[in-house]
């Protein structure tokens, strides 16, 4: 019985370190990268936060969508991603 006790804790602390560890705070950063104009602020105190890079494979449901009307319409400027571009 005790065996057991002991290994739910260490069990219920590992869980609970991984899981800090998945849901840390993004940086703040000072601005924007990247098309400024399409990401404007709406207010001068708006934080913008960077996240640490993921490995993929991404399940990004419309990102995808948005790739397949781009591939399957090139030339159509409604279906063109933000801002107009690809």
């Amino acid at each position: 019985m005790i065996k057991s006790l002991i290994g739910g804790a260490l069990a219920a602390t590992a869980l609970m370190l991984l899981s800090s560890t998945a849901i840390a705070e993004p940086e703040v950063v000072s601005g924007p990268a990247a098309e400024a104009d399409c990401f404007a602020p709406w207010a001068a105190d708006t934080k913008f936060f960077k996240f640490p890079k993921k490995e993929g494979p991404y399940r990004d449901r419309a990102r995808q969508r948005l790739h397949r009307q781009h591939l399957a319409h090139p030339d159509d400027p409604d279906r063109q991603g933000l801002c107009g571009t690809a």
